[in-house]
């Protein structure tokens, strides 16, 4: 992942303090800001939070405790994660590193962009890396794809400038600062990784993760291909040739709309999200309302409660158990290791039974990828998992009979030119939820006092802990100096107890 080098000059300008910070410190810090950024990763429960796990501070930072001690309270907002529930910590910009932000996705001027090691990218970068992620060789010789993704940069500037949502504002700008760069300017260079399961994803450039809205707008007037329904049309020629019958997956691939729109209705969920539900479903996810499951951390409770009691719920995921079931019965096993169609393997032993489904899915999607990109690359822009872009327009029925022959499954294809995305502009009263608590905020209001940080977008409250003791939203670490977190230290906690006393 790269971010502008402007980027840091921008946060010292705003923090002067930011200066003083060893370099490598900087980079993280503008690292995990243009992480932010994107809106790639969203919290599960705190809008406009971004997560950040144990794993990825130490990845980034060396150690947790690391990353605490350089950031403490002065740049990002902090809510902290729950390991009973299974939430991450959330993040965001405190208002001067925000404001930072703002300068530099308005700043139109080339830019470098960095690494956080600092390693600058001076060339176009592979398309397709050689190297998968754990640096074995990938699967992938022979395909191809752009390695420069040129944008629609007005279509950009019109949404950057009149959406009324921010997170469309911010997409845009985010995409129109990549485009801004020294190695081509007005495109945004791109790199792919193949990771476990074979999958191609994006490391450079951002473009296969941002927001649909703010990707469409850059790319009007291309050619966009999906397989439908890849992996429950997969799944259910599995089950054919195990002799198991779906009929529950059969309506669905006959009636995803309306069974989709019956789910966002009972849910009140965006139509991604019931879309990520019934495909977590195939991967495993448990029927509990457990907010540490993948379905607990999509839906609030009540819509969760809505979800598990719907009657195609339960029929759909019991049919999934029993096909997964038979399915994985059949695979040949190789040094106690299931292989996909990718040649990749997977310990059983080590996963449960929705991650080798999952493996052997993702497998054939893959090699279905890969095949059109051997054959027709060079004609597409941007690869997405079971989908990309192409510059011009390919012959479908020419494509299906390629999968078809290469991988042995039949999968049909939605082909469609984009058009400008259809969002709301102008100004409007946007509505904010976080668990147990709805309230409408006008996009202009401001908030005060100690956690004005976490702004009119989250709502969140702190827990009580004690009776009579106020204490902020934020973890100890994260606070000013004299406010008191949720976590508060034992000495501190001493001193609250002594003066309550």
């Amino acid at each position: 992942m790269y971010f502008p080098a402007r980027l840091v000059e921008h946060i010292r300008n705003r923090i002067p303090e930011f200066s003083e910070l060893p370099l490598e410190h900087q980079h993280r810090i503008a690292m995990m800001l243009w992480n932010w950024s994107s809106g790639s990763r969203r919290h599960c429960q705190y809008n406009d939070f971004m997560p950040f796990t144990k794993d990825q501070s130490r990845k980034l930072w060396g150690s947790d405790a690391s990353m605490r001690r350089v950031l403490g309270h002065r740049y990002f907002v902090v809510v902290p994660g729950d390991n009973l529930v299974g939430w991450a910590s959330g993040f965001k910009p405190a208002p001067a590193l925000k404001q930072a932000l703002d300068d530099c996705l308005d700043d139109r001027n080339p830019d470098d962009l960095h690494r956080p090691d600092g390693r600058v990218l001076r060339s176009p970068p592979r398309a397709i890396r050689s190297r998968d992620a754990n640096n074995n060789n990938a699967k992938w010789a022979g395909a191809t794809c752009a390695n420069l993704v040129r944008v629609n940069r007005s279509e950009l500037e019109r949404m950057a400038n009149c959406a009324s949502e921010e997170k469309h504002r911010r997409a845009a700008r985010h995409l129109l600062k990549l485009s801004y760069n020294h190695v081509a300017d007005g495109f945004v260079p791109v790199s792919y990784e193949q990771k476990s399961s074979g999958r191609l994803y994006m490391i450079i450039g951002g473009v296969q993760t941002i927001h649909r809205d703010a990707r469409n707008a850059a790319l009007v007037g291309y050619w966009d291909y999906d397989i439908e329904n890849c992996h429950f049309s997969i799944l259910r020629q599995m089950a054919a040739a195990v002799g198991v019958p779906s009929p529950t997956i059969d309506t669905y691939l006959a009636n995803k709309r309306a069974i989709r729109a019956g789910l966002m209705a009972i849910t009140n969920a965006p139509k991604d999200d019931v879309k990520e539900a019934l495909i977590a479903l195939l991967y495993g996810a448990r029927l509990s309302h457990s907010t540490k499951t993948a379905l607990g951390k999509l839906f609030k409770p009540s819509a969760l409660g809505s979800f598990l009691a719907d009657p195609f719920v339960k029929a759909l995921a019991a049919e999934i158990r029993a096909v997964r079931k038979a399915v994985l019965a059949t695979q040949s096993v190789r040094r106690g290791k299931v292989i996909n169609a990718m040649g990749l393997e997977i310990d059983p032993a080590e996963a449960d039974e929705g991650q080798v489904l999952c493996h052997l899915l993702q497998g054939i999607e893959a090699k279905a990828l890969r095949a059109v990109l051997r054959q027709y690359g060079r004609h597409v822009l941007l690869a997405m998992h079971d989908g990309w872009v192409s510059c011009i327009e390919l012959d479908s029925r020419e494509i299906e009979s390629l999968i078809s022959k290469v991988t042995g499954y039949r999968l049909e294809l939605d082909a469609k030119r984009i058009a400008a995305p259809e969002i709301e502009y102008g100004n409007e009263t946007v509505q904010f939820e976080t668990p147990g608590e709805h309230k409408f905020f006008n996009t202009n209001q401001q908030l005060t006092g100690i956690d004005a940080g976490l702004d009119a977008t989250s709502s969140v409250r702190a827990p009580s802990h004690r009776s009579g003791l106020h204490l902020s939203v934020r973890p100890q670490w994260n606070c000013p100096p004299g406010v008191t977190g949720t976590r508060p230290s034992r000495s501190q906690r001493s001193k609250d107890r002594a003066g309550q006393n």
